[in-house]
C-alpha cells in the first residue's frame, strides 16, 4: 500500500496546468495537441519556493524521522509527463548539495524507507475511503454491472460443471471489459460540453460488452435442448440449496404444471400475472443439478385461482416462515415477525425500505417521502406473494415497491424501482432500513475477502459519512440480527444520512452512532466533474433481508448473500441428460467456494477457497473419476502440494487446481 502524502499537484505547477492541461482539454485532433509538456526554461516554475516553506516544517517535526521525503510532480490529473522536469533535477541537483532530488518511481520509494523499518508506525484495518460516491452517479450501469458480473462467474461455474468448454479468451475479454466498467474514470472533467457525452458513450459501451460476452459465455456453459420440457435446475454453490424458478411465457407454452423428472411427485406452482410459471426446487445438490418436468393438467395447483384476501389497514404479507406489514401512507414495511420476534420498531421515523429523497447537501430533516401511496396484490399464491406498492415521490415520475415472500423462506424479497426525472440540481435518493434492537449494537460488513466490523476495524482516519459492501452488512445485537444483501447498490450509510458532502467540504464525522439503522445511498449526482450530470429513466434496486436469532453469523450472513447474488439457473434439457458434478468438498461452514474457473481450454479448472475463520481450516475433495488436484498460484501454475486435502490459512485463501 502506499499513501501519498499531501495534494498531488504542488502549488509550483499551477501555470504549467493552466498552460498545457486546460488549454488543450477536448481537443480531438490530434495535429493540433503539443508532441511535450514544458516551457523551456525548467527551473522557472520549479520547487524551489515550495521546498523553503516545506523543508523548515519537516525539519521541526519531531515524528518525522526520515531523512528522505516524497513530492508528488504531477502536472494535473492522467496527463503526459512535464518534459523540463529531468532537466530541472539536474540543474537543482547541480547548484545545491542539499537536498539532493532524485526522480523516483514508487518501487524505489517504498526500497527508500526500507531502512526505518523499526520506527515507521504500524496500522491495520479497512480505511475506507471516499471515491465510492462516484458509483452512485450513474447508478442504472453501477448496479446491473453487479449483476452482470455474478452472472459471468456462474457462467464460469457452470463450464467446469458441465463440461461445455468455453473459450478462455473471451473469458479474459469479459473480465478486461468488467474491469473498464468497474473502473473509476467516467466522463470529461466539464460533464455540461458535448464531448462528454461522447466519453460516456465508451464507458457505457464497456458495460454492455460486458454484458454481452457474459450472456453468449453462460449459453455456450449450458446444455440445451431445442424440444421438451425437461428443466435442469443448476446449482453453482457449494452446498446444497433450495430456490425459485421461473420458466417464461414463451418456454412454458401450455403447460401450467411442475413435476420432479426423477421422482414423479408433483410440485406446488404458480402462474405469474407475466405468464411465467414459477416453482420452488428443493435439495439441489451442491455444483450439481436437478430436473423438472412441465406438463398440463387441469388439476394442477397453478392452474387453481388463488383468491387474494382483501388488504386490510395495513397490507400483511405471510409465508408462515416471516411476516411483514406495509404501512398504507408510507409504503414502507413497519413490521417484520419471525419466530415470533419483532425486528422493527414502528415508533421510528424510519422503519424498513423507506424512500428519502435528499436535494443537495441538506441535512436528514430536509428528506421527503413518498406521497400518493397505492397498495395491491400482484402476485398471491402457494409458491409466491407479491405486495405490490406504488407512489409518487420528489426527483420521480413514479416509485415502485414490490415486497415478495416465497414459500418455505424465511427472507424477505424487496424490488424497487426508481423512475427517475433528470435534473442537474444536486440530489440523492436513499432507501432506509431500521431495525429493534437492544444494546450491544454491532454493525458488520463484508468487503473483498473479508468482512470488517465497523468503528472497530476502521481505521481512525477512514471515511465514516459513507462506506461499500461487496454483498451484504448485518446489524445486530446479542439476541438478533438481520443481513441485508444489496444486489445493486453497494454504498450504505448507518445511523443518519450523512452521505450529504457536495466536494470535498462538510461534517465529515469521526464516529459512527449506535442507532440501529441503516441507509442503502442508491444515487447521487454530488460530483461537479468527471461524471454525468444527471440521471433519467428506470433504475431497479434489489434487497434481500434476512432475520434470524442470536448474533451476528458471518458466515451465514456470507453464504445467504452470495447465494441471493447467484440464483438457480434452469435451462431446458434432453430427458436423459445427466451430469456429474466434477468435485465436492467436505470443510467447516467457514470456508466457501468463491469462484471455479477453467483453463487450458476447459481441460483443467481452478478452485478458489475463500475461510472466514479464525483458524486454519482443512479442506478435502472428492473428485470425479480421471481427475487429480494439486495446489496453485492464481494463474493455474502448480505449487507442488497434491492429494485431497489442503489447509486454507485462517481467514485466507487457497487455490486448487483439478486436472482431467
Amino acid at each position: 500500500l502506499y499513501i501519498q502524502p499531501g495534494g498531488y499537484i504542488l502549488g509550483c505547477c499551477d501555470a504549467k496546468r493552466g498552460s498545457f492541461f486546460f488549454k488543450n482539454l477536448g481537443v480531438k485532433d490530434t495535429t493540433l495537441l503539443p508532441k511535450t509538456v514544458g516551457t523551456g526554461r525548467p527551473r522557472e516554475l520549479f520547487i524551489d519556493d515550495h521546498l523553503r516553506q516545506f523543508l523548515p516544517r519537516l525539519e521541526n517535526d519531531k515524528e518525522y524521522v526520515y531523512d528522505v521525503c516524497v513530492l508528488p510532480w504531477c502536472v494535473s490529473d492522467n496527463v503526459p509527463i512535464d518534459n523540463d522536469l529531468p532537466d530541472a533535477v539536474k540543474s537543482w541537483n547541480e547548484e545545491f548539495a542539499y537536498p539532493h532530488l532524485r526522480i523516483s518511481n514508487s518501487s524505489e520509494i517504498v526500497a527508500a524507507f526500507e531502512k526505518y523499518a523499526d520506527k515507521i508506525p504500524t496500522v491495520s484495518g479497512d480505511y475506507s475511503e471516499y471515491w465510492t460516491d462516484g458509483l452512485g452517479t450513474s447508478a442504472l450501469h453501477t448496479g446491473h454491472h453487479r449483476e452482470v458480473k455474478e452472472r459471468l462467474m456462474q457462467a464460469e461455474i457452470l463450464s467446469c460443471m458441465t463440461g461445455n468448454a468455453i473459450p478462455g479468451e473471451e473469458v479474459s475479454e469479459a473480465w478486461r471489459y468488467a474491469l473498464l466498467g468497474t473502473e473509476h474514470t467516467w466522463a470529461y472533467i466539464w460533464p455540461n460540453q458535448p464531448i462528454s457525452d461522447e466519453i460516456l458513450d465508451v464507458k457505457y459501451g464497456y458495460f454492455h460488452k460486458t454484458d454481452s460476452l457474459g450472456q453468449d459465455l453462460m449459453k455456450r456453459s449450458l446444455p440445451t435442448s431445442e424440444t421438451g420440457q425437461v428443466y435442469a435446475v443448476f446449482n453453482t454453490e457449494d452446498t446444497e440449496r433450495d430456490g425459485l424458478v421461473k420458466v417464461s411465457a414463451d418456454e412454458r407454452g401450455k403447460c401450467n404444471a411442475v413435476k420432479d423428472a426423477e421422482t414423479g411427485e408433483m410440485l406446488s406452482s404458480q402462474l405469474l400475472k407475466d405468464g411465467s410459471i414459477a416453482f420452488i426446487a428443493r435439495k439441489v445438490p451442491a455444483f450439481g443439478c436437478k430436473k423438472y418436468k412441465l406438463l398440463t393438467d387441469v388439476k394442477a395447483k397453478a392452474n387453481r385461482m388463488v383468491l387474494a384476501p382483501k388488504i386490510g389497514v395495513e397490507g400483511l404479507v405471510n409465508n408462515g416462515k416471516v411476516s411483514v406489514c406495509i404501512d398504507p401512507y408510507t409504503g414502507d414495511i413497519v413490521s417484520m415477525v419471525t419466530e415470533g420476534r419483532e425486528f422493527i420498531n414502528r415508533k421510528l421515523n424510519v422503519n424498513a425500505n423507506s424512500f428519502r429523497y435528499l436535494r443537495g447537501g441538506q441535512a436528514t430533516a430536509y428528506a421527503t417521502k413518498p406521497y400518493n401511496v397505492i397498495l395491491e396484490w400482484e402476485e398471491y399464491g402457494p409458491v409466491m406473494k407479491t405486495l405490490l406498492v406504488t407512489s409518487k415521490a420528489d426527483g420521480c415520475n413514479s416509485l415502485t415497491r414490490r415486497v415478495t415472500l416465497l414459500e418455505g423462506d424465511g427472507a424477505v424479497y424487496i424490488d424497487n424501482i426508481v423512475d427517475k426525472i433528470a435534473t442537474t440540481d444536486k440530489e440523492g435518493v436513499h432507501f432506509g432500513f431500521s431495525f429493534d434492537m437492544g444494546e450491544n449494537l454491532r454493525f458488520t460488513a463484508d468487503v473483498p475477502w473479508g468482512v470488517m466490523e465497523l468503528e472497530k476495524d476502521q481505521w481512525p482516519q477512514a471515511n465514516r459519512n459513507w462506506m461499500a459492501m461487496q454483498r451484504w452488512v448485518n446489524l445486530s445485537d446479542d439476541e438478533a440480527n438481520v443481513t441485508l444483501c444489496s444486489l445493486n447498490a453497494p454504498i450504505f450509510e448507518v445511523g443518519d444520512m450523512t452521505a450529504n458532502i457536495l466536494g470535498s467540504s462538510g461534517n465529515w464525522i469521526s464516529h459512527i452512532d449506535r442507532v440501529p439503522t441503516l441507509w442503502s445511498w442508491a444515487m447521487n449526482n454530488h460530483w461537479h466533474t468527471n461524471f454525468r450530470l444527471a440521471q433519467d429513466g428506470q433504475i431497479h434496486y434489489g434487497y434481500i433481508l434476512r432475520p434470524a436469532l442470536g448474533p451476528v453469523d458471518v458466515t451465514a450472513s456470507s453464504r445467504f448473500a452470495q447465494t441471493g447474488c447467484r440464483p438457480l439457473i434452469a435451462n431446458r434439457v434432453n430427458e436423459d441428460y445427466e451430469m456429474k458434478a466434477p468435485f465436492s468438498i467436505q470443510a467447516a461452514a467457514s470456508v466457501t467456494v468463491s469462484c471455479v474457473r477453467p483453463i487450458e481450454g476447459g481441460n483443467a479448472m481452478l478452485v478458489m477457497l475463500h475461510s472466514l475463520s479464525e483458524n486454519p481450516e482443512t479442506v478435502r475433495f472428492t473428485l470425479a473419476e480421471g481427475r487429480k488436484a494439486c495446489a496453485a498460484d492464481a494463474w493455474g501454475t502448480p505449487l507442488g502440494e497434491k492429494g485431497l486435502s489442503y489447509e486454507v490459512p485462517a481467514r485466507g485463501v487457497k487455490i486448487v487446481r483439478i486436472d482431467k
